[in-house]
């Protein structure tokens, strides 16, 4: 008996919705007349309750309750429970409000709020928010708001605010704001803030803030600000805070923070905090402040302040602090404490060099050395070996 009414009711249910009945809406008949004319959207359903309230089977353009539906087409408001067994028909659905719990194989909507599953995908012309699951993919052509996974993918054509997963990336056309994981990229097209993960890269057109993560690559336009790493590169204009790229960490504009590079730590105009390049530390047309090591060369355009140790060559026109080098120092001035084989002073040296060769065409302190030139000094004093001295009060 239980299987004859279930037949029953399944052949019941394909019966009104697929075939061409059609029931006037009771409570605004002109949205029946327009979606067949212009939409050319079926309008049979049956209400099993009053007023478009209760359950419904078939292709309702309004309803409040419980409804059941092949193919969602010109549909304009469903509160309460929306369950569809095929993609809805896209072009009729830019204004449907769906708010509750939308369930089905490819369920569509204008703008969701609530719970939307679909086993293959969901899909919003307009905006996400809520609770939202693509078995492959999660759409959005507006804002995506909520905790949002896609199978393979998340993506929405705005700003991506929460907790959102993509299987293989995780994708916004603008911002991005919160916990936000593409197992291969995690994108957004203008700011990303919060912690972001891209198994391969992460990439924000303009700036990123908080914890980013780029197994290969972690790239920003803008500014990267807060802790950000990337397994072979970190890039941002201006990156402030604790940076890290396992080959290189370049910042077009300024560095800040705890900067590492493995082979490079480029700042171009400038950098500041702890800073650590495997072969190279350089900031072309800035400033480098701070603890600066490497093992390659240490490089200014402007001046070197604080402790600086480089094994090849500590190079800029100002060097100020303590230096120390296994081959090399050259400045136009040098202020403080130096250590090298070879320090050539091209103007001005004041403080205590200590070299195998120092040469200063100004000096103001002190050199102990093998050899040690000071060409302010008279003639006779001028090169001397052991030690050398030049004090200006």
């Amino acid at each position: 008996m239980r299987s004859l009414i279930t037949i029953t009711l399944l052949f019941l249910f394909y019966y009104l919705t697929v075939s061409a009945q059609t029931q006037e809406k009771r409570d605004n008949p002109s949205d029946s007349v327009q979606s067949i004319e212009s939409n050319k959207c079926s309008d049979a359903y049956i209400d099993l309750g009053t007023g478009g309230d209760g359950i419904c089977f078939g292709n309702s353009i309004r309803h409040n309750g419980i409804r059941f539906n092949v193919i969602d087409c010109g549909v304009q408001e469903v509160n309460g429970i929306n369950i569809t067994f095929w993609r809805g028909d896209d072009k009729t659905l830019d204004n449907f409000r769906m708010s509750g719990i939308s369930l089905g194989l490819m369920p569509s909507v204008g703008y969701s709020e609530g719970i939307a599953v679909g086993i293959g995908s969901v899909e919003g012309k307009k905006d996400l928010e809520g609770l939202n699951f693509g078995g492959a993919a999660l759409v959005s052509g507006g804002v995506m708001e909520g905790i949002n996974i896609g199978g393979i993918a998340c993506v929405t054509g705005k700003d991506m605010t929460g907790i959102n997963l993509g299987g293989l990336a995780c994708v916004a056309g603008k911002s991005k704001t919160g916990i936000n994981i593409g197992g291969l990229a995690s994108v957004a097209g203008t700011e990303m803030t919060g912690i972001n993960i891209g198994g391969l890269a992460c990439v924000a057109g303009t700036d990123m803030t908080g914890i980013n993560i780029g197994g290969l690559a972690c790239v920003s336009r803008g500014s990267a600000t807060g802790i950000n790493f990337g397994g072979l590169a970190c890039v941002g204009n201006e990156i402030s805070g604790i940076n890290f790229g396992s080959l290189a960490t370049v910042g077009q504009g300024e560095l800040t923070g705890i900067n590492f590079g493995g082979l490079a730590l480029v700042g171009s105009k400038g950098i500041t905090g702890f800073n650590f390049g495997g072969f190279g530390l350089v900031a072309d047309k800035g400033s480098i402040t701070g603890l600066n090591l490497t093992i390659g060369k240490l490089q200014s355009g402007i001046e070197i302040t604080g402790l600086n140790f480089a094994a090849y060559k500590i190079e800029a026109p100002e060097i100020t602090g303590m230096s120390i080098c296994c081959a090399w120092i050259e400045c136009d001035e040098i202020t403080g404490f130096s250590i090298a084989p070879y320090c050539r002073t091209k103007k001005r040296m004041t403080g205590l060099s200590i070299a195998i060769l120092n040469y200063a065409e100004e000096l103001n302190g002190v050199q102990m050395g093998l050899l040690n030139i000071a060409d302010n000094n008279e003639a006779g004093t001028n090169i001397l070996p052991v030690l050398n001295a030049h004090i200006e009060f």
